[in-house]
């Protein structure tokens, strides 16, 4: 996907003239001369180096941090004595693309052959490193990391010091296994590896390499070469980039996705070649910012997911800084994505990005808030009629009360928050329904949206009633029944003569004595929100007075006798 980008761009880079050469500038701001550059490696940014040198200790070779400041001038170095004082020998340092590792090949002291480590960063502090796991490391000798877009694959050299057939370093590729591990490690197929490939980058984290190579015919003994991936999955073979080499030996150093300039070392000194303005940058995206709780300003530590819209696949799926919050992301061109955060005790965030109509390299800086606090929406509903009810709200965490209010039927549903990590009890109390008790647990992992929904159907309180339907010897006929009917919810019951019936409060019901098919008589009722029961006419609506109360001594009572009917 990315070499329909990053193709075309080398082939303008191959047409450019000799001129170039006085673009190029020795990096003497921090070094001035004291020491030697034995590899480096630059941020995604191009803000942040990390170099192996001997500065300041001409006898030990160490790793070194050095930031750009405001200006766009690099500032004094950092030595990066926690990441070196293990180790003999260090070399080829790469910073990942979402800046949060570095990795590099070394031999620790008393080791016998390089392999490849790597140092978590959190906050502004790399941490102790440690081997990569998987099937990477072997008794040879592996170097040169660096690591695609995603982190998903690692390329790195091997070289088969051990067999006559294959005195080569040759570049492999591992895909990653989880836990900093590398398994289903391969060479990669193309001539480039009948050579001695050296420190082998991407180029923009596409499927384009950028290597140094040992070529007959060629000025000097390594040139800077490229190579990109066919359609059947080989690789091309090398071509030199006439406008890096010299007459010595050129290595890489950094490829910034900024797409402003290059890094090289020749003869241990770091040199920067600025591309000009008449190449144009690769497209892509490099998106970085920090993540900040809304509420407290704290870094927030999220799951970063890129989601390219309409295909829903995964472009990348990584983790921000758990120290700073600090997040990169670098995306292809030409498609809408959405840009995932998640966090525990967070609510979900995403935002589309369309990055359909972009042609060129484009840099964003975005810092996003995260809130810690849910908005749940309670939406009181009849169990029967799924009609809007009313009742008060009661939230509480333990045995104190934290939230109280009422929702009255018919308004926009309420919206509470509360924040994440905690599990909440509730109990809502109405008029016309039974009391309904539940629990919301925030205290899992699971993935919250701003507005959590919580429908709740609520069943009705009951008010007895007994009805009584005589012969005119007062006893219970057997041809007659009752059929009742709530006009709220258009459901009815059948009961016999002499029955005890339960009616709902806040509803309508219509009251039939029938004798096998014939109506005898028809009356209206209805409960009011406090359980009172009245009799009222057949036209009547809600809001109209009540007058005609049926009551009884024992409760609720209709009696007839047949004769009156």
């Amino acid at each position: 996907m990315y070499g329909k980008f990053v193709f075309p761009t080398l082939l303008s880079i191959l047409l450019i003239t000799s001129s170039l050469f006085a673009q190029t500038k020795s990096v003497d701001s921090f070094l001035n001369g004291k020491q030697k550059v034995y590899g480096a490696t630059v941020s995604a940014g191009g803000n942040v180096m990390v170099y192996v040198s001997n500065y300041k200790k001409k006898k030990t070779i160490e790793l070194f941090e050095v930031t750009k400041n405001e200006n766009g001038k690099w500032g004094e170095p950092i030595r990066l004595t926690n990441l070196s004082n293990k180790f003999e020998i260090i070399t080829d340092p790469f910073i990942s693309y979402d800046a949060n590792f570095l990795l590099f090949s070394a031999i620790e002291k008393g080791g016998a052959s390089y392999d490849i480590y790597f140092s978590e960063r959190r906050g502004s502090v790399w941490q102790t490193p440690r081997p990569v796991g998987g099937e990477v490391n072997t008794w040879k000798v592996e170097g040169s990391p660096s690591l695609s877009l995603d982190g998903k694959q690692l390329y790195f050299l091997r070289d088969e010091f051990g067999d006559p057939e294959k005195g080569r370093t040759q570049l492999y590729v591992a895909d990653w296994a989880g836990d900093a591990s590398y398994n289903n490690v391969r060479l990669l197929k193309g001539s480039f590896n009948e050579q001695n490939v050296k420190r082998p980058i991407l180029y923009r984290g596409g499927n384009v390499i950028l290597m140094s190579l040992q070529k007959d015919n060629k000025i000097g003994g390594y040139d800077v070469n490229y190579t990109y991936q066919l359609e059947d999955g080989t690789w091309s073979d090398p071509l030199p980039l006439a406008f890096m080499n010299t007459p010595k030996d050129d290595f890489l150093a950094g490829l910034p996705v900024t797409g402003e300039a290059v890094y090289t070392t020749v003869d241990q000194e770091l040199f920067q070649i600025e591309i000009p303005e008449s190449i144009p940058a690769t497209p892509l995206v490099l998106m970085k910012g920090y993540l900040r709780d809304r509420k407290v300003g704290m870094h927030v530590d999220a799951v970063v997911r890129l989601i390219e819209v309409g295909s829903n696949k995964e472009v990348l799926v990584g983790r921000n800084n758990p120290t700073d919050g600090f997040y990169s992301i670098i995306a292809p061109v030409g498609k809408k994505y959405k840009l995932n955060f998640f966090s525990k005790n967070h609510v979900e965030f995403d935002t589309l990005l369309d990055f359909s109509g972009i042609q060129t390299f484009v840099q964003y800086d975005q810092n996003i808030e995260m809130t810690s606090e849910v908005l749940v929406q309670y939406a009181l509903q009849d169990l029967n009629s799924l009609r809007p009810t009313s009742g008060e709200i009661r939230i509480f965490t333990g045995n104190q009360l934290i939230h109280s209010s009422y929702f009255e039927a018919g308004q926009q549903p309420q919206q509470i928050p509360l924040p994440l990590g905690y599990k909440y009890q509730f109990e809502i109390i109405s008029n016309t329904c039974q009391p309904y008790r539940g629990i919301i647990n925030f205290q899992d992992s699971k993935r919250y949206p701003a507005i959590f929904e919580k429908k709740i159907r609520m069943r009705r309180k009951l008010q007895e009633i007994y009805f009584e339907i005589l012969t005119p010897e007062g006893e219970k006929p057997k041809d007659t029944n009752i059929q009742v009917k709530n006009l709220e919810t258009d459901k009815g019951r059948t009961y016999s003569a002499v029955s005890l019936a339960y009616l709902e409060y806040g509803s309508r019901y219509q009251v039939e004595v029938m004798r096998q098919d014939e109506v005898l008589e028809t009356m209206n009722l209805v409960v009011d929100p406090e359980g009172k029961i009245y009799r009222v006419s057949q036209d009547w609506q809600w809001g109209q007075p009540l007058k005609q109360q049926v009551t009884a001594p024992e409760g609720p009572k209709i009696e007839m006798k047949l004769e009156q009917i």
